[in-house]
């Protein structure tokens, strides 16, 4: 079947069997090829920004596995902990996000955080491996 990707802006596509991986000037997402219905892909099932010169990180979130995310997020925090210190700690729930992402997390890892996210991510019930957009700024 043939997945169909629509957008507003020029877009770099590049799919394996396990990842859809869509590329635009201001940012990547992946989505799961399996989660198509009808050859659409709906959203996105996380957005990752790092801003390189404060640590600081914000991932969003949709789809996740509930064990290993945890309650209130513990799960992929103790997973980011495993890579360094986490200050400025705070996870949401969304209720209206355009997105239809159901969290928020974010905060400051003490070092590498683009690294440290995108190799924790899966281990945190990401349901296709997390690829973070890094920024210099903040």
């Amino acid at each position: 079947m043939e997945t169909q990707i629509f957008t507003e802006y020029p877009v770099t596509v590049t799919t394996t069997e396990t990842q859809i991986e869509v590329e635009s000037p201001d940012t990547t997402v992946a989505f799961d090829p399996t989660r198509a219905v009808d050859g659409y892909i709906k959203s996105p099932v996380h957005r990752c920004e790092v801003y390189k010169r404060s640590n600081r990180f914000l991932i969003a979130g949709r789809d996740w596995v509930p064990e290993l995310l945890d309650n209130d997020g513990l799960g992929l925090r103790h997973q980011l902990y495993q890579c360094s210190s986490i200050q400025e700690w705070n996870f949401v729930y969304l209720s209206n996000s355009p997105d239809r992402y159901e969290w928020k997390a974010q905060g400051r890892l003490g070092s590498y955080p683009k690294r440290c996210i995108e190799k924790m991510g899966t281990e945190a019930g990401a349901p296709v491996p997390i690829k973070c957009n890094e920024y210099d700024i903040l």
